[in-house]
């Protein structure tokens, strides 16, 4: 066991980014391969576990040559299985693997590793090693290098734009000189089947330093067995790079080895001085990077000439022009050898010159190098000033990364020219149509120069500076993208997004392609890829987006949603975003909603992205704004839309769909347009409006409209031409609830109206004509002199005070009143339901007074003594006269203790009427059931008609009429003294009866004489009905004549038949 390693608090970041780049140059300085491999210590950023366990490394008591071998090995079990993504360069990385764990071995500290560093690698009981990424343990297996990827892409997937030359944009870039440009190496057939090479775009490409200037480019290249003339002209035992090679961009291969013809015989031999410097490179494995075993002079292959005496040639393989062609022996065998044109692409390029890695680039946004540029880590370790530039971005949050303030356009692009080296270059220096600068940054990011295609000037004309300008904006719109996902904004790409960061790529992201809406532009053309639309810089004029397909966002910092205003522009089916000032139009949005057809979902922005995670979806449940102006403002034909139209007197056309209308205070008179069965659709008041603050009325002699009025501001709701195009069937099929807001945490807390069970109508205090639905509606009219319908379903109608006239239609309808509700006249027709009048406040039945007037349109009347408020039930008898009253209004209540309704008084009036008349003359009728009826004062004609009645005609000279079935004449002792009244119709046939119990209270059947107190005299064809109510048979005093009948004389038999009631029961 070695030394306890130290345990280093994690409190040091100082300490660690020590370890870091301790790490990262130690790994970089053991040969370019591993220098590569360092670039992804760029990507361990976010790992904080590594930079404790590289500090403890640091500070473990090993041997340098150790902790070097650890240090590689900590950031091989970082990388992960990441080390065979990197194509090239994976077999050093895994050779580096091995050479590391052979050190570890030599300084026996294998098992301490694995104990103080558990994880990072596994010793079995054999002593087999293995990793966690690679479990077959060492020797790795050779891998065979990936396709490099021959043209870069955006962090979407997007292509970097092919310039091309009919484009009049850079030459060499295009299709002209595909990939950018040939060079000529010499190849020697070793295997003698034939050249054997590699594609430029395909499996067995390279990166390789063609120019010779620390940046490799994307090249074709040997294959199979096959190798390339060398010469090691700095004796550094490794072919550096082209220079090494023979041939180049400008000569063969053949004219370049002719120098080292001594003698002049045009064959390279042993004759020649340098023939033993000569070299064959076999890249066995394919990676550009000479190793020590690749690497064999001429005589260790068997080869003992080169003819230079090469023929012309014109074809390719694989993409790479041959041009010469000659032999060289080998082995006493000829062989073919040619001089190959290797296709390369300039602006695929890695960074192999020499640079110390500044650790403070972890965590910072970094770029893909392309063409004459580094990777943007290894410019920022080589510039303080680009690294303090690009850390001013990469530490700042999303709401100050957006902020027009912090200005991340020009920040950003100020990065970039100062990464390509052109941030002091004259705008104006190439030319008026053109920034010189943004032209130079294309120039080193392509790795070519821009040559106007006249092929004489670098200044681009007119034309070509337009498109130039364009490839920028792109180029500067993909690299903003990349930036931005590598700072806090990261949130706009969506949870399962990575970077890759040696293809300069995002990964799973619902990004493919950012579009930056700066002031100078007023129209953006999107791909028909995922874009993402970023909102940075008020301007002016509108933005007008043109939508071409893909899942598309507008991302907005420094905004909250309730900032931002959607409008339906319905005449173009354009979406409309108001972000303050700004307006950004979406052409062409809603015509997929607007035509029902889906082939046009193409055309959609999908939502709306703030800085805080919030997503506003622009396709289900859009939420429209109004303004303080009066408008018109419109839903989508099928989504579930919320309408706002604030202050103004707004038209709000919902559609299809479960559409919601929000209300509050101040909001002016607004309309609503609702389609019969057009979704569930609901009136939501907020602001604290409550079912108490409002009044709501259908008013059906206007237009059909629902009315809904706030009292306290007058603001107002209508439900334009609600019962039209069907009638008050209709009001539940276009709106079907109203919601009051209660609590905004606790949704449970709202009141709510469901519409589809019934309405409930409260109106103003004004006259109204208010009308319900085919439902079980609730209809308050409150002040004026309204008119109520109920219509079908089971309604409670309040008329309120004022003179009101009420019609409940069918249904068992409850009609409710009150002291002060003034007069007012129910309308109910025979057999519409059971029917209900309830008085309530406190009503009993000795407060009121009815009667049903026969002689004035049969109407029932019931009247409150103390305040005169009464009640008219319109042509209570006609049509079928009173034995239609119980089929009209079936009982009546009075409300006792309103939380019990047992203490109800409840009058059944199926059962039988009762009428008790006012001290006024009337006509007053019962029914055809068993009624009782009181005259009360006044000469009233009281009519019993069919039934068992009881008529009572109190004070004044009354008739009463019994009509059919055994009626009972009942007198009072307080008004039957003072006036006779006239019996119309008594008949022993019908077992009718005198009820004189009240005025007999001294009389004693079993001790008294009824003959004393009771004399019924003939008169001619009527009889006289007197009493002596003392019994002293010398005081009768007449109560009654009873019409048309004689022969009741014996009044003993009378009240031993039970015709003569004497005693009260």
């Amino acid at each position: 066991m070695g030394s306890q390693l130290p345990n280093i608090p994690s409190a040091n970041p100082e300490t660690y980014y020590g370890a870091a780049e301790m790490l990262a140059n130690r790994v970089a300085e053991q040969n370019t391969a591993a220098g590569m491999l360092s670039k992804g210590v760029s990507s361990l950023a976010s790992y904080i576990d590594f930079l404790y366990q590289a500090n403890r490394i640091a500070n473990s008591g090993w041997p340098d040559e150790a902790k070097d071998a650890a240090f590689f090995l900590l950031l091989a079990s970082k990388l992960g299985g990441d080390i065979y993504g990197l194509n090239y360069i994976a077999q050093s990385g895994l050779d580096l693997v091995e050479d590391a764990v052979r050190v570890l071995d030599h300084y026996n500290l294998i098992p301490e590793l694995q104990e103080e560093f558990p994880g990072l690698l596994y010793q079995s009981d054999t002593g087999d090693i293995s990793f966690p990424w690679n479990p077959d343990g060492v020797p790795l297996p050779e891998l065979p290098p990936e396709d490099i990827p021959a043209n870069p892409v955006y962090p979407t997937g997007e292509p970097i734009p092919e310039i091309k030359p009919n484009t009049n944009l850079p030459q060499g870039t295009g299709d002209d000189i595909q990939k950018d440009g040939k060079a000529s190496p010499l190849v020697l057939d070793l295997d003698g089947n034939g050249i054997d090479l590699a594609s430029v775009d395909g499996h067995g490409a390279v990166y390789w330093d063609i120019d010779q200037d620390s940046l490799s480019e994307a090249s074709g290249w040997i294959s199979g067995n096959d190798g390339l003339l060398a010469i090691d002209l700095n004796h550094d035992g490794i072919i550096n790079d082209h220079g090494e090679l023979f041939g180049n961009e400008t000569t063969d291969g053949f004219s370049v080895l002719a120098a080292y013809d001594s003698n002049q015989d045009g064959v390279i031999d042993l004759n020649d001085t340098q023939f033993n410097d000569l070299i064959v490179w076999v890249d066995a494995n394919s990676n550009g990077i000479s190793e020590t075993n690749e690497l064999f002079s001429l005589t260790a292959l068997g080869i003992s000439s080169i003819n230079l005496n090469a023929n012309l040639v014109d074809y390719d393989i694989a993409g790479n022009h041959i041009t010469h062609e000659s032999s060289f022996t080998m082995n006493g065998q000829t062989h073919t050898i040619v001089d190959a044109w290797f296709s390369y692409d300039n602006m695929n390029t890695i960074y192999t010159g020499d640079y110390t890695f500044d650790a403070r680039v972890l965590g910072l946004p970094s770029l893909r190098g392309y063409g004459n540029l580094p990777d943007l880590f290894i410019s920022m370790s080589m510039d303080e000033t680009l690294l303090n530039m690009v850390s001013q971005i990469g530490t700042a949050n999303t709401t100050t990364l957006l902020d027009p303030a912090f200005d991340l356009q020009g920040r950003l692009e100020a990065i970039l020219f100062r990464w390509a080296g052109v941030e002091n270059v004259d705008p104006a220096s190439r030319g008026a149509y053109i920034d010189a600068r943004q032209l130079e940054f294309l120039e080193a990011y392509t790795g070519n120069d821009f040559i106007q295609s006249n092929g004489s000037s670098p200044d681009p004309n007119a034309g070509t500076a337009a498109a130039l300008i364009q490839t920028y904006d792109n180029l500067f719109e993909y690299f903003m993208g990349q930036v931005l996902f590598q700072t806090d904004a990261s949130i706009f790409f969506g949870d399962q997004a990575s970077f890759n960061y040696y293809i300069g790529e995002i990964e799973n992201s619902t990004i493919d392609f950012l579009h930056i809406m700066p002031s100078q532009e007023t129209t953006v053309d999107s791909t028909e890829v995922n874009d993402a639309y970023l909102y940075l810089t008020p301007q002016s004029s509108d933005i007008t987006i043109n939508e071409l397909g893909g899942t598309d966002s507008l991302l907005v910092s420094s905004v909250l949603a309730s900032d931002i205003r959607l409008e339906y522009y319905r005449s173009s089916y354009d979406l409309k975003i108001h972000i303050g000032s700004q307006t950004i139009v979406v052409n062409d949005h809603f015509r997929s909603d607007y035509n029902q057809n889906n082939s046009y979902d193409y055309r959609q922005l999908e939502n709306i992205i703030l800085d805080d995670g919030t997503k506003i979806d622009l396709i289900n449940n859009i939420t429209f704004t109004g303004t303080s102006a009066s408008e018109t403002i419109y839903g989508t034909n099928s989504g579930n839309d919320t309408l706002i139209g604030l202050a103004g007197n707004d038209t709000l056309n919902g559609y299809g769909g479960d559409d919601t209308y929000i209300f509050g205070l101040n909001f002016g008179s607004d309309k609503i347009n609702e389609g019969v069965n057009q979704g569930q659709d609901t009136i939501r008041f907020i602001d604290g409006i409550a079912l108490e603050d409002t009044r709501m009325w259908v008013d059906s002699t206007n237009g059909g409209d629902l009315h809904i009025k706030l009292l306290a501001t007058g603001d107002e709701v209508v439900i334009d031409g609600f019962t039209s195009g069907g009638g008050p069937t209709t009001i539940p099929q276009r709106i079907e609830q109203i919601v009051f807001e209660g609590n905004t945490l606790d949704p449970n807390d709202d009141v709510i109206l469901d519409l589809t069970q019934g309405l409930y109508l409260n109106d103003t205090d004004d006259a109204h004509t208010v009308a319900g639905s085919v439902l079980n509606d609730t209809l308050y009219g409150n002040g004026g002199n309204d008119y109520l319908y109920g219509l079908d379903g089971n309604d409670i109608l309040c008329g309120g005070t004022g003179n009101d006239k009420l019609y409940g239609s069918t249904g068992d309808d409850t009609y409710i009143f009150a002291v002060g509700f003034g007069t007012d006249t129910l309308d109910e027709k025979v057999g519409e339901g059971t029917d209900t009048i309830k008085f309530v406040g406190g009503i009993s039945p000795d407060d009121i007074r009815l009667w049903v007037d026969s002689t004035n349109s049969g109407d029932l009347h019931i009247k409150l003594l103390s305040t005169g408020d009464q009640i008219n039930i319109d042509g209570y008898t006609s049509g079928g006269g009173p034995t239609t009253i119980p089929q009209r209004i079936e009982q009546i209540v009075f409300e006792g203790d309103a939380q019990d309704p047992n203490d109800d008084v409840i009058w059944d009036l199926t059962q039988g009427l009762y009428l008790n008349d006012t001290d006024d003359a009337h006509t007053v009728a019962g029914s055809v059931l068993n009624d009782t009826l009181y005259g009360n004062g006044g000469n009233d004609y009281i009519y019993g008609l069919d039934g068992n009645d009881t008529l009572f005609g109190g004070s004044g000279v009354d008739k009463l009429y019994g009509g059919t079935g055994s009626d009972t004449f009942s007198f009072e002792a307080s008004s039957a003294f003072t006036s006779v009244d006239t019996v119309q119709d008594f008949k022993l046939s019908e077992n009718d009866k005198l009820d004189i119990s009240e005025l007999l209270s001294g009389y004693d059947p079993l001790t008294n004489v009824i003959t004393d107190f009771v004399r019924i005299t003939d008169s001619g064809t009527s009889s006289i009905l007197s009493v002596d109510a003392d019994g002293g048979a010398n005081n009768f005093v007449q109560i009654a004549t009873l019409l048309s009948i004689t022969g009741l004389t014996d009044e003993v038999a009378l009240e031993a038949s039970g015709t003569l009631i004497t005693v009260q029961v």
